[in-house]
């Protein structure tokens, strides 16, 4: 079952967002608003049943590490769901801007696409790899050897700046409203990173 259970993460993710794009295409806002808590639950969820963590060296004086208790990965995912949706909000709103976004106008829209990005990016990263300096430099640096999460971050952002390729096309269609195709290259892309970091990994990205 443990085996299966990224997989049936990939799915319902993927069949969620499928199921709400006819209302994101209607109104970006209030259905990416109403459907925050359930990708955060479903995000702590995830973390908690499918990412391996190991606790700080126990305290019976071996160097050795065990692997956190139920408690703990829970306590874990919640506390790296809430730190994605604060800081990591922050830092992708920046970034978005940075790219592009409008700094002015759509404030709302790009403040929850970049919520919406930090569960799916940043979250299972800050859960895995908490606050291991050496690690988040690789992270950070595109060095970090592939795995489920790292290549879901690096698809979720790669698909989002994709995703901005329609906007500028003019054809003044519905789904090109901003940030309908960003968020949805996100989705994209985290999930076929996800799928190749589970499937190959111990690669390093050629960057």
């Amino acid at each position: 079952m443990r085996a299966t259970e990224p997989h049936i993460h990939t799915a319902i993710l993927a069949s969620t967002f499928i199921t709400a794009f006819p209302s994101l295409v209607s109104d970006p806002a209030g259905t990416l608003l109403w459907t925050f808590p359930g990708l955060a639950l479903l995000q702590a969820i995830y973390q908690a049943r499918c990412l391996r963590v190991l606790s700080p060296t126990s305290s019976s004086g071996t160097g050795k590490k065990r692997v956190a208790g139920v408690s703990s990965k829970i306590i874990s995912s919640l506390l790296a769901t809430l730190f994605a949706a604060t800081v990591g909000t922050a830092a992708l709103y920046v970034l978005l801007v940075l790219f592009g976004a409008p700094a002015t106008t759509h404030v709302l829209p790009t403040v929850l696409c970049a919520m919406h990005m930090a569960l799916l990016a940043v979250a299972p990263l800050v859960y895995k790899y908490r606050l291991e300096c050496a690690i988040w430099r690789e992270v950070l640096g595109g060095r970090a050897v592939t795995e489920e999460c790292f290549a879901g971050a690096v698809g979720a952002l790669v698909g989002a700046w994709v995703g901005a390729v329609p906007i500028p096309l003019g054809m003044d269609r519905e789904w090109q409203k901003w940030p309908i195709t960003i968020i949805t290259g996100a989705y994209i892309g985290y999930t076929v990173g996800k799928s190749l970091g589970w499937a190959y990994p111990g690669k390093r990205l050629p960057l």
